[in-house]
């Protein structure tokens, strides 16, 4: 896996950079060029960057455009479970732990270097002051694990689907349960579907969320995930098929 680790990063640190930019560059001229309209320039700079509903840490990018290649980067990675490689496990439980495992790691390191990039050019563009008064760091932590707990959802429902589905037509299942439920809270049909969880950042900052929220965010993050691996585990334990790099 650790090679396979190194092998992917590059493709995502190309991806993350190429996304900031065309995200924040523009912004940054706009304000560089006197074009806002605030009094200063750059905190509004700052929150348009963080801002929930566009941009590069936004739930936009987390759910229509990052979970295919979250998707991409976790199979990669996991390999393929070969038949002699199944039948050494001691026993089914330890697949499913194992897989976890594959999923958790997937899920840490593309939101540690989605995120690191995200704070490194934050922090290369505006004032360390402006980003401790408004907030920024500690924003920043909580919101990498909540991205991080998210993450860990999407690779357990891919993998729920798998049980149920041929081929690799799990991946497509997947980002379009995700986009479902990021339009039905998008459109307000639904006060809460699972990614509204990932709008942490905004909602620090601008201390629009207590502590109470924060908590519970995490804990109907953390409940979902227990309730998908539990879920998952049913569902292979009844299942005759030999898990193949599509599973």
């Amino acid at each position: 896996m650790n090679v396979r680790i190194l092998k992917g990063l590059p493709f995502l640190i190309a991806l993350f950079i190429v996304d900031w930019c065309s995200s924040n560059i523009p912004l940054l001229k706009f304000h560089q060029n006197g074009l806002n309209s605030g009094l200063n320039p750059q905190k509004e700079l700052l929150f348009t960057i963080i801002y929930t509903n566009s941009g590069f840490q936004s739930i936009v990018e987390y759910t229509l455009i990052y979970i295919i290649p979250y998707l991409v980067f976790l199979n990669y990675i996991s390999g393929r479970t070969s038949i002699a490689e199944f039948i050494r496990m001691p026993s089914r439980t330890y697949h499913l732990r194992h897989q976890l495992r594959n999923i958790t790691i997937s899920s840490a390191v593309f939101t540690f270097v989605h995120e690191f990039i995200a704070w490194i050019g934050t922090a290369v563009i505006l004032p360390v002051s402006l980003l401790k008064a408004n907030r920024w760091f500690e924003a920043s932590l909580f919101h990498f694990l909540s991205i991080f707990l998210f993450y860990i959802q999407v690779g357990l429902f891919c993998k729920i689907l798998a049980q149920l589905s041929v081929g690799k037509i799990q991946l497509l299942y997947t980002f379009l349960f995700y986009a479902g439920m990021f339009y039905l809270w998008r459109l307000s049909i639904l006060d809460w579907t699972p990614v509204k969880d990932t709008a942490l950042l905004e909602g620090i900052m601008t201390r629009t969320l207590s502590s109470f929220e924060i908590v519970l965010r995490f804990i109907r993050e953390l409940s979902f995930i227990i309730l998908l691996y539990l879920l998952n585990g049913q569902l292979f334990e009844r299942s005759d098929l030999i898990p193949y790099e599509s599973k």
